[in-house]
């Protein structure tokens, strides 16, 4: 197990607690978090995870049996929320060890981690909770966040009332 800060210029800092990576993977994990913490400027509240000071975002990711080659190639979600504005503090990303060194041989894995990340910090996991989640369960759901929403019309030249989210896919995947 190691535990990690990648530098970073913003105010956002995850930490990242590693088992059973190799030492490449776990440079991978490091930059998928640099690159987090580029996107995400503000600096948040520190809190305490079992113990463990936390500044901003504290990350267990593991490599571990989970379906064998090419099923469920990982899965994530945060697990501890501050009071007030229910954003994550900790959470658990979960790398199907049967898949790992496959994805990091194609280069897939920097997209992969990249991605579990964004569900630990809330994207697809905390939407329904804070009410920005339209349409849930339908085939047009909608992330309805202010900045998104304006940022999407802006990019495609629409007037959108949501940027529209995965509509298919089990559990993980529809809705978020």
């Amino acid at each position: 197990t190691s535990t990690t800060t990648p530098p970073t210029a913003s105010g956002f800092q995850i930490t990242l607690s590693m088992s059973g990576l190799t030492a490449s993977q776990q440079a991978i994990f490091q930059q998928a978090a640099a690159r987090w913490s580029q996107v995400i400027t503000g600096d948040l509240p520190n809190m305490t995870y079992r113990g463990i000071a936390v500044d901003d975002l504290l990350i267990n990711a593991s490599a571990t049996a989970i379906d064998g080659v090419n099923g469920i190639l990982g899965q994530a979600g945060p697990d501890a929320f501050r009071s007030g504005s229910d954003l994550p503090y900790h959470g658990v990303m979960e790398f199907d060890s049967a898949d790992l060194a496959s994805m990091e041989r194609s280069g897939l894995l920097f997209s992969v981690v990249l991605h579990e990340m964004g569900h630990i910090l809330g994207i697809g996991t905390i939407w329904e909770d804070l009410g920005l989640l339209s349409g849930a369960g339908t085939s047009n759901p909608i992330f309805t966040g202010a900045q998104a929403t304006a940022a999407y019309n802006q990019i495609f030249g629409t007037s959108v009332r949501g940027v529209p989210v995965e509509n298919t896919g089990g559990s993980g995947t529809a809705d978020s």
